[in-house]
């Protein structure tokens, strides 16, 4: 079964063919969230979705479609995803913003929008 994830899976495929990069850091971070999701264990699959996103930006597509999940069957649950989220982030994010604030909206934000697709 592990063979057939690895095998077939969009993300692996994404990440590989992108100007010859490999981000597995990411994806495995991914996978980890969609195993603490189906072990319904919202927090954690937050933390590990949301680290995901610090790294790669293509991981709020998957975070997206779990918190799409969580808000349908139980909104209840959202929330816990929701924070969890924010515990990966917010420390990140503050320690990041404190070093070099503009430097962080420069990279994370304008670069993204200035460079050619």
């Amino acid at each position: 079964m592990a063979e057939l994830f690895i095998l077939f899976n969009p993300f692996i495929i994404f990440t590989s063919s992108i100007k010859g990069q490999f981000d597995i850091f990411p994806v495995i971070l991914l996978y980890l969230g969609w195993y603490g999701f189906k072990e319904e264990k919202y927090f954690k699959s937050g933390v590990l979705t949301g680290a995901a996103i610090l790294f790669k930006q293509y991981a709020i597509l998957f975070s997206f479609m779990i918190g799409l999940n969580l808000i349908k069957t139980n909104y209840k649950k959202f929330s816990k995803f929701f924070i969890g989220h924010l515990t990966a982030a917010i420390p990140i994010l503050t320690i990041a913003s404190l070093l070099n604030f503009q430097g962080l909206i420069d990279h994370a934000i304008l670069y993204h929008l200035k460079r050619p697709p």
